[in-house]
């Protein structure tokens, strides 16, 4: 077997750093608008406080916030203009004053000037009671042709587990993580599931929360094309 040299070894490590650097460039990057800080959700007296910042929207026409009772059905709550700039960072706030359900799921949505569009993961509020053992706080994609990803704010160290039925309550899916207290991500195995919705239940302790997920055969993108005109 031959082993690479010196300076081989050191060009594959170069390799590997650049590869590395750039996943994570893309990791926060669209495909017109970079943000600096992804969109987060936060309960206010004045209601739901929605922010998130960027550093470049070239190419950029608007941000389309939307709303969700159950993570798969949305509508548009508010349109905002982009900068269409990369000149400095540029920080975004909106107020949902009206929500006061259990439960909501909110996302972006960045629009070219072509009318394209990409989707934003969700961020989820709730309004548990002070008993709760965890708290949904983000969502890749309630619909999704991947495994489901969730970041999870857990009050205590414990086994987490989840499983994923049919409307009708027959089991597909069953499985258990250990989590610590703080921020977890959790993923669920859904990519094999058949294409359909499915109920999600996830359970620490004592604290049961069920979700809605619905498994697609390919990514999703949105609908509505918004073409400027001049």
């Amino acid at each position: 077997m031959n082993y690479p040299t010196f300076k081989n070894r050191n060009l594959l490590a170069f390799a590997c750093m650049f590869v590395a650097i750039s996943f994570f460039l893309v990791s926060f990057t669209t495909v017109s608008v970079v943000y600096t800080s992804l969109l987060k959700g936060e309960k206010v007296e004045e209601g739901n406080k929605l922010t998130w910042t960027t550093s470049s929207e070239i190419d950029c026409s608007l941000f389309m916030i939307e709303k969700s009772r159950d993570g798969i059905n949305y509508t548009t709550l508010a349109t905002l203009p982009a900068t269409n700039s990369d000149e400095e960072n540029r920080e975004y706030h909106y107020f949902d004053k009206q929500e006061k359900g259990m439960r909501v799921f909110y996302r972006l949505v960045n629009v070219e000037n072509d009318g394209k569009g990409s989707f934003t993961h969700e961020v989820v509020l709730s309004e548990k009671g002070e008993n709760a053992k965890f708290y949904m706080n983000q969502v890749a994609a309630s619909a999704t042709h991947e495994n489901y990803r969730a970041k999870v704010d857990c009050k205590t160290d414990g086994a987490f587990s989840y499983r994923v039925m049919t409307n009708m309550g027959d089991l597909m899916i069953k499985g258990e993580t250990a989590v610590t207290k703080g921020i977890n991500e959790i993923e669920v195995p859904t990519s094999e599931l058949p294409v359909g919705t499915y109920q999600l239940a996830l359970k620490l302790q004592n604290d049961i929360e069920v979700f809605k997920i619905k498994k697609l055969n390919s990514p999703a993108f949105p609908e509505t094309n918004f073409v400027q005109k001049n």
